[in-house]
């Protein structure tokens, strides 16, 4: 678990560095896209609040992906408890596929 949460440590300082370097991109209609290398990527990130609040994350999430009709999204999760159990998991809602992580 140690080296999965490096892992994901690493990933999401390397993608802060993207979305803080593509900040100035932003435009009067669309404040939170960002453009990043290589495609177009919604990223979800929420604080651990239990199940339900996750489910409605998840909903939020499979929207976004409608409005820019893709098929795969992502999910991060901070979770703050102690006895958290860290993890990533993919998630297959319809034809969309969201991998979900909890670190």
């Amino acid at each position: 678990q140690s080296a999965l949460c490096s892992l994901v440590s690493r990933q999401v300082k390397s993608l802060s560095s993207m979305l803080y370097r593509s900040q100035d991109q932003k435009s009067e209609e669309d404040r939170c896209n960002r453009g990043l290398p290589g495609g177009r990527y919604v990223i979800e990130m929420k604080i651990w609040h239990g199940a339900e609040y996750n489910r409605r994350g998840e909903e939020q999430l499979l929207g976004y992906l409608e409005d820019y009709q893709l098929k795969r999204g992502y999910m991060l999760n901070f979770n703050f408890n102690q006895k958290k159990q860290i993890g990533i998991r993919e998630v297959r809602l319809g034809d969309k596929v969201l991998i979900e992580a909890i670190v």
